[in-house]
C-alpha cells in the first residue's frame, strides 16, 4: 500500500497540469459553499440589524406598568433584559398644521433606552439632562412646525383625558375635536438639542395625536414603558411569555397571534374581551423576534435555507460533476497505467484506493484553501456593498463567520470530493490488464458510427467530416463535455428564473415605488397653475405630473380567471375600475420605454394586470390576474359621465338617462402589468397611459388639478419649495395634500437592496459554477488530447484544416449542448413556477429568455476563448515530444 501511495504522489507531481485543474475545482467548490452559508448567516444577522434599526432593539413592549412591578420583570426567567420610558405629558402645539396631530408629546429615558431605542440621529445630539430634549423629522414634514436646535421651548404639560369622563387616553387613542382636553398642565422648559427620525411604532403609534419629543431622565416614575428582550427560551415560546405577564390565557393568545390558524369568531370575541381586560398594553417587535430566534425558524429564513440547500445541492452536484471530470479524463489517460499495475498484482481494493488517495490528498490542499477563499470572497462582497451602497442602504450589512458554516463547508465538500472520486475509483478497478493495455474500450467502430451524413460535407468539407468522426468515435468524452455544459446552462437558467420569481413574490406583497414626495394640488375651474414652476425646482432627480380621471370601459370581455373572480367578490357584471392617466411627455417617455414600447409618441398603454386575493378550493391565493381579454393593436372603447344637466325625479334620485354619455376608442400599443410612478399602491384597478399630448388630441377632460411625483435627494428641503409654490397660488378654494414618504421610501430600498444583493449573489454563484466547470471541462479535455492532435499533426493535417476541425467540433458540442440545456432549463422553470401557483401565491410566468442568451453568449464566448488559448499552446510543442509524453 505504500507503494501505491508513491505511485500516486508521483502521479500527481508528473501530472502537475491535471493536478492543478483538479485541486482549482475543489478550492472552488468548497470556497462557494463556504461563502454561500456565510452568506446566509449574514443575510440574517443584516436582517437582524436592519429590523433594530426600524423598529428598536426590543421584542415586547408593555404600556402602562407601575415602579412597583418592575420587579416582576427582573424576576422574569424569560425576559434577558429591558429598559423603561416615561410618559411625562402632553402639550398642545398651536402651529402644527396637522388637525390630527395638535400635540407634542414628551417621554423620558435613560442612556440604556437611547442605545437600545436605535433613534436615527439627523443633527445635534441626544439629551443629557431632563431640560434637553430631541424632536422628530416629521413634526416639520407632517406638521409643519419648523423647530431649530438650539431653540428653546415653553410646554404646559399635562395629561390627556377624555372631556366627560375624565378617563387617561392612551397614546394609540386618535385625536377627536372637543371630546379630550389636557388635565393638570404644568409649565416645563426644554432646549432642543437634536433632531432624530421618527420614533418607531412602539413608541409612537400611528394613530398618535403628538409628536414625539425626547428627553433624559433617570427616575422610573410616571406611567411606564417597559420594552423587554427574551432570551432564546423565551423567543421560542413569545405568546406564552406574553399572555402570562399580560393575564390571558396563552393558548388563546397563541391561537390568534398564528397566521397560519384559522380562528372562530366566538374565539376572537374572547380574545378582544381578555385584551381589553389585560393588566399592560403590549406592542410586539414580531419580526425581530421571528429573525432573531433558533426555533420555530420564521417562514421566510425557512425559504432562505431552503434556497440555500437548493443551492448547495446544485454545487455539490455541478462539482462533483466537475471534478469527476477531471479524474473519469485522467483515468482513461492512465488506463495503460492501471492495466499494468492490475497485471503485477494489484488487487481492485488497492487501485480503488489509490484514486482514493489522489482525491484525498487534494481534498487536504483544496478544502482549507477554499474555506479561506469562501470567507475573503463573503467578506469583501458585503463590505464593498457596505462601501457602495451606504447611502441607499441605511444600515450596515454584517459579515458573520459563523463556525456552523464553515463546519458545513468543509463537510459537504467531503462528500463532494468523495462522490467525485468514487464513480472514477470504480471505474479504474474494473479495468482488465489486456484491455487496457492495448486500450480498445475507448474507440469503438462500426459501419453505423462512421456513416457520416452527406451535407455535413457539402457544408464544412473535409474538416467538418473529421470532426463529426471524432465526435462519434469518442462518444464517452464529448458525452462528458456535453452534458457538463447541459448542467451549468439549465443550472443558471433555474436559479435565475427562481430568484426573479422570489422577487415578483416580495413585490407582490410589499409595493416598492420610488418617489418619496407627492403632492397633489386641486384647483378652482378657470385657476390656470404655470408648471414651469415645477420644472424649475432644485433638488430634484425624476419628477412625474399626472392627471387622471376614473372612467368606464365598454364591450370589454372579461379574462376567464377575473370573471371567476369578479364572481367571487359577488360584484359580477359591475364594471371594474379603470383610470385614465396622462403623464407629461418626458414621464411618459421613461415609462413607455420601461414598458419596452418604441417611438412613443401617440402611443396608449393599458396596464391590465391586478394584484388580487381570491379563494380557490377553500384556500385563499394572491396573484396577478388580467383583467381584460385586450391585445396589442386592438381598440378599446370608454366612456366619461357628464352630469352637468342631470336631472333628479320626486324622490330626489338620479335619472340615469339625463347624464350624458362621452365616448372615446383608442388602439391598444401594449399591454402590461408595469405601473407608473405613484400608482403602484392601487393593486386592483387598472390603467389607461398616454401622454398630455395625446390626452389633449382625445378631449380628454380631467379635474383641473394635478398629482405631482418626485424623486430628491434632499425631500425636506423640496417640501419647503412646494410650500411656497402654494403659498404664492392665488386662489381661495385651491387644496392640496404633500407627503413626503422619504423615511418609508428609504426603507423600503434598503429591503429590497438587501434582497437584491442576496439574489443576485447567489446568481453569481451559481455563474462561477457553471463557468468553472466549463472552463475545467473544456480545458482538461483540450490538454489530455494533445497526443491525439499532435498525432493528426504528425500525418500532414495543415494548421488550417487542424484549427477548423476543433472549431467545428466545438460548434456541433456547444450546440447540441445549449438546445438541449435551454429546452430543459425553461421546462424546470415552468414547472417551478406550477408547483409555487399550488400554494398561496400565484405568479405568471415570464420565461427566463435573458438567461437563456446570457447562457448562449457565455458559452460561445468560452468555448472560443478557451480552444484559441489551448491551441496556442499545442502549436506550441514538439509533436514527437507529445506523443510519447503520457504524463499531462
Amino acid at each position: 500500500m505504500r507503494l501505491i501511495k508513491k505511485l500516486v504522489c508521483k502521479n500527481l507531481k508528473l501530472n502537475k497540469k491535471r493536478t492543478i485543474v483538479t485541486v482549482i475545482g475543489i478550492i472552488l467548490s468548497v470556497a462557494l459553499l463556504s461563502a454561500l452559508s456565510t452568506m446566509v448567516f449574514s443575510f440574517q444577522k443584516s436582517l437582524v440589524a436592519y429590523q433594530k434599526q426600524k423598529a428598536g432593539d426590543f421584542h415586547v413592549a408593555y404600556m402602562g406598568v407601575d415602579q412597583d412591578e418592575l420587579k416582576d420583570f427582573d424576576n422574569n426567567r424569560s425576559i434577558e433584559g429591558y429598559f423603561t420610558m416615561s410618559e411625562l405629558g402632553y402639550a398642545r402645539l398651536d402651529e402644527s398644521k396637522n388637525e390630527y396631530k395638535p400635540y407634542c408629546r414628551v417621554v423620558a429615558t435613560d442612556e440604556n433606552g437611547f442605545e437600545h431605542s436605535k433613534f436615527q440621529l439627523l443633527e445635534g445630539c441626544l439629551p443629557k439632562s431632563e431640560d434637553e430634549v430631541v424632536i422628530p423629522r416629521h413634526l416639520k414634514t407632517n406638521g409643519r412646525v419648523d423647530y431649530k436646535v438650539g431653540d428653546t421651548l415653553t410646554l404646559d404639560l399635562g395629561y390627556r383625558v377624555a372631556s366627560e369622563s375624565g378617563e387617561k387616553l392612551r397614546p394609540d387613542m386618535s385625536y377627536v375635536a372637543d371630546s379630550e382636553e389636557i388635565a393638570n398642565p404644568t409649565e416645563k422648559t426644554y432646549k432642543i438639542v437634536g433632531i432624530i427620525e421618527r420614533p418607531f411604532f412602539g413608541i409612537e403609534p400611528y394613530e398618535c395625536p403628538a409628536y414625539t419629543f425626547m428627553t433624559y431622565s433617570q427616575d422610573k416614575n410616571g406611567d411606564l414603558s417597559v420594552y423587554t428582550r427574551l432570551n432564546k427560551q423565551g423567543m421560542r415560546n413569545s405568546n406564552e411569555v406574553i399572555a402570562g405577564i399580560i393575564g390571558v390565557d396563552d393558548k388563546l393568545f397563541a391561537k390568534v397571534c398564528d397566521e397560519g390558524v384559522d380562528v372562530s369568531e366566538e374565539d376572537l370575541a374572547e380574545y378582544e374581551k381578555q385584551m381589553s381586560q389585560a393588566k399592560y398594553n403590549i406592542y410586539v417587535n414580531s419580526w425581530l423576534i421571528s429573525y432573531e430566534r433558533v426555533w420555530p425558524i420564521d417562514s421566510m429564513f425557512l425559504a432562505l435555507f431552503i434556497i440555500a440547500l437548493i443551492v448547495a445541492l446544485i454545487i455539490i452536484l455541478t462539482s462533483v460533476y466537475c471534478i469527476k471530470n477531471s479524474f473519469d479524463i485522467s483515468i482513461t489517460e492512465k488506463i495503460r497505467q492501471y492495466g499494468m499495475l492490475s497485471s503485477i498484482g494489484a488487487t481492485k481494493k488497492q487501485i480503488k484506493k489509490s484514486v482514493h488517495t489522489e482525491a484525498g490528498i487534494m481534498g487536504l490542499i483544496g478544502i482549507p484553501v477554499g474555506i479561506i477563499c469562501g470567507l475573503f470572497a463573503a467578506f469583501v462582497l458585503i463590505n464593498v456593498s457596505n462601501v457602495l451602497l451606504k447611502e441607499s442602504l441605511n444600515f450596515q450589512l454584517v459579515f458573520y463567520p459563523s463556525f456552523v458554516a464553515i463546519l458545513v463547508a468543509t463537510l459537504l465538500g467531503i462528500v463532494t470530493i468523495y462522490f467525485s472520486a468514487a464513480g472514477s475509483a470504480r471505474k479504474a478497478s474494473k479495468v482488465s490488464p489486456m484491455e487496457a493495455i492495448r486500450n480498445q474500450n475507448e474507440i469503438t467502430l462500426n459501419a453505423k458510427s462512421i456513416r457520416i451524413p452527406k451535407y455535413i460535407g457539402k457544408i464544412w468539407g473535409i474538416g467538418g467530416v473529421i470532426s463529426y468522426k471524432n465526435i462519434k468515435r469518442n462518444r464517452r468524452k464529448y458525452r462528458t463535455t456535453v452534458v457538463s455544459i447541459v448542467i451549468c446552462t439549465v443550472t443558471f437558467i433555474v436559479i435565475s428564473y427562481f430568484m426573479s420569481m422570489a422577487m415578483d413574490l416580495v413585490s407582490a406583497s410589499y409595493t416598492d415605488d420610488k418617489y418619496n414626495v407627492s403632492f397633489g394640488l386641486y384647483l378652482s375651474e378657470g385657476t390656470e397653475f404655470d408648471l414651469k414652476q415645477i420644472e424649475d425646482l432644485e433638488n430634484v432627480n425624476e419628477y412625474s405630473i399626472t392627471k387622471s380621471n376614473h372612467m368606464n370601459a365598454e364591450d370589454y370581455e372579461f379574462t376567464k380567471e377575473y370573471a371567476k373572480y369578479w364572481k367571487q367578490m359577488g360584484v359580477e357584471g359591475e364594471n371594474p375600475n379603470l383610470v385614465v392617466v396622462s403623464l407629461d411627455e418626458d414621464s411618459f417617455k421613461r415609462y413607455a420605454k420601461e414598458c419596452n414600447v418604441m417611438n412613443p409618441d401617440g402611443k396608449i398603454i393599458l396596464v391590465n394586470d391586478c394584484i388580487l386575493t381570491w379563494d380557490e378550493n377553500g384556500k385563499s391565493k394572491t396573484g396577478e390576474i388580467a383583467t381584460y381579454k385586450y391585445n396589442q393593436g386592438d381598440t378599446i372603447k370608454f366612456y366619461d359621465t357628464d352630469d352637468t344637466n342631470a336631472k333628479f325625479d320626486e324622490n330626489d334620485e338620479l335619472i340615469e338617462d339625463s347624464v350624458d354619455k362621452i365616448e372615446f376608442q383608442a388602439t391598444i400599443s401594449a399591454v402590461t402589468g408595469v405601473r407608473p410612478m405613484g400608482f403602484k399602491s392601487a393593486k386592483e384597478t387598472n390603467y389607461l397611459v398616454m401622454s398630455d399630448k395625446t390626452a389633449k388630441e382625445m378631449n380628454i377632460r380631467y379635474l383641473n388639478g394635478y398629482d405631482f411625483y418626485f424623486v430628491s435627494d434632499n425631500a425636506d428641503k423640496l417640501q419647503d419649495d412646494l410650500d411656497v409654490i402654494i403659498q404664492n397660488i392665488k386662489d381661495d378654494n385651491a387644496s392640496y395634500s404633500i407627503y413626503n414618504r422619504d423615511k418609508n421610501a428609504r426603507e423600503e430600498k434598503s429591503l429590497f437592496l438587501l434582497l437584491e444583493i442576496f439574489a443576485y449573489g447567489l446568481i453569481a454563484v451559481i455563474a462561477l459554477i457553471g463557468i468553472t466547470n466549463i472552463i475545467n471541462t473544456l480545458n482538461t479535455s483540450m490538454e489530455l488530447r494533445s497526443r491525439e492532435f499532435a498525432t493528426l499533426r504528425s500525418v500532414g493535417m495543415t494548421d488550417a484544416q487542424f484549427k477548423k476541425m476543433v472549431r467545428l467540433e466545438s460548434l456541433f458540442t456547444s450546440a447540441k449542448s445549449l438546445i438541449i440545456g435551454i429546452t430543459i432549463g425553461m421546462l424546470i422553470s415552468f414547472g417551478i413556477n406550477r408547483l409555487e401557483c399550488t400554494y398561496d401565491t400565484v405568479v405568471k410566468f415570464r420565461p427566463p429568455v435573458l438567461a437563456a442568451i446570457i447562457s448562449v453568449a457565455v458559452v460561445m464566448i468560452l468555448i472560443y476563448a478557451i480552444i484559441r488559448s489551448s491551441m496556442m499552446r499545442i502549436n506550441c510543442k514538439n509533436i514527437i515530444e507529445t506523443i510519447k509524453n503520457e504524463n499531462l
